[in-house]
């Protein structure tokens, strides 16, 4: 997956921005050396505007920094964009994916892309929260991410998972812990982490809970938890 060469353990794969800053001759490139491995998608409504009919405040900002830009919007979203591009694929991770509607999620789904939700950054930015059960009920693999400290301040992912159980509280903490630790895993192609499971890396962190906590999985994603790594 756009992976080049690196001494020892190292993985380097080539990533996209995100579809309004990369150009289509760039993202060719990528998929042709089967990538890209991670982009930012559909993030904010003038994302999707910008890629609609070119217009709104993103085509403002490029207008007053790079001058016109030659690019034809194609008049669609910008997740059926990058999949006209070739770029929706499995192995792909795709952070945010706020702004999608049902036939969005249903090709997400369909293609394999995981998709990593930030809702600290997404509320931080006002674009809105990502329809996370939408998204878990047409079969898209979530994981959770802080995205950067730009637009969430401390990169402590539990604030993340206590920050997604405010914004659904309806949705099971199991869903949660699996999108923090497997889910995570799982999208970053890490197949020894992220579970608790004989033959996988013992990277381990305990979150002590107060005698007598009756859900532990509650407690993780009540933003009362503190992890303490455990020393192996």
């Amino acid at each position: 997956m756009a992976e080049l060469a690196a001494p020892g353990p190292v993985r380097l794969r080539l990533a996209a921005h995100a579809p309004y800053s990369v150009s289509p001759p760039l993202f060719a490139g990528l998929v042709r050396r089967g990538g890209p491995a991670a982009v930012h998608l559909a993030e904010s409504p003038e994302e999707s505007r910008f890629l609609r009919d070119g217009g709104g405040e993103w085509a403002a900002f490029l207008d007053r920094r790079v001058g016109p830009v030659p690019f034809e919007a194609p008049g669609t979203s910008p997740v059926r964009y990058l999949d006209s591009l070739g770029a929706l694929r499995p192995g792909l991770l795709a952070a945010h994916c706020v702004q999608v509607d049902g036939g969005d999620r249903a090709l997400l789904a369909e293609r394999g892309v995981g998709v990593a939700v930030c809702p600290r950054s997404n509320r931080n930015l006002g674009v809105g929260m990502p329809p996370v059960p939408g998204l878990l009920a047409a079969g898209v693999a979530l994981s959770l991410g802080t995205d950067s400290a730009a637009s969430a301040g401390r990169l402590d992912l539990m604030q993340d998972v206590s920050a997604l159980q405010r914004e659904f509280p309806r949705l099971d903490p199991a869903v949660i812990v699996r999108m923090a630790t497997l889910g995570g895993a799982e999208a970053l192609g890490l197949p020894d982490y992220g579970s608790l499971e004989p033959g996988k890396r013992a990277a381990l962190a305990v979150a002590p809970a107060p005698e007598g906590t009756a859900e532990p999985l509650s407690f993780l994603t009540s933003g009362e938890a503190r992890l303490e790594p455990v020393e192996l």
